[in-house]
C-alpha cells in the first residue's frame, strides 16, 4: 500500500536492489551482467546473467525503457538484442521467435532494437525489457 521512490528519471527505470559502486564510471549504453553479486560488464554471447544497460554516473542498472544501448555488428530496428563477446555490447539475435527455436533465447533477450546500426561499436535506442 505504500509507494517509495528513491529516484525518478523520465524515461527510464533504475533498479536501486543491484546497486554497485562504480558502475557508474562505464559508457552510458554498456550491457551489464549480475557476477558473483555485483554487476559487471557483459563479455559472453547470449548471457543469460544480462540485467540491464548502465548510465554513465549511476551505480544502478537501467532495467526498463526506450533508452541507449552499445551494440555490435549489424542490428536492424526491431531486432531482439542479446549479449555479445565484445565488453559490454549487445547484438541483434537473428530470429524471428524468443520461444521455441533451437537458439532459446528466453531469459537473455535484454531488449528490442528502436534504430538500425552497423559497425563495430555503436550507440542506439533500444527498449529494455528483459525476456
Amino acid at each position: 500500500q505504500d509507494i517509495y521512490a528513491l529516484q525518478t528519471t523520465v524515461g527510464a527505470i533504475f533498479e536501486t536492489g543491484l546497486t554497485t559502486c562504480g558502475i557508474g564510471k562505464y559508457s552510458t549504453g554498456t550491457l551489464v551482467v549480475w557476477e558473483n553479486g555485483v554487476l559487471v560488464p557483459s563479455y559472453k554471447s547470449e548471457d543469460n546473467r544480462v540485467v540491464g544497460a548502465v548510465r554513465e554516473g549511476k551505480d544502478q542498472p537501467i532495467i526498463m525503457g526506450a533508452e541507449e544501448v552499445l551494440v555490435t555488428g549489424e542490428v536492424k530496428e526491431g531486432d531482439w538484442i542479446v549479449t555479445s563477446e565484445k565488453f559490454g555490447h549487445g547484438k541483434s539475435a537473428k530470429i524471428k521467435n524468443i520461444f521455441g527455436s533451437k537458439r532459446d533465447l528466453f531469459g537473455k533477450v535484454i531488449g528490442q532494437a528502436l534504430q538500425s546500426s552497423c559497425g563495430e561499436s555503436a550507440l542506439i535506442k533500444c527498449f529494455i525489457q528483459k525476456m
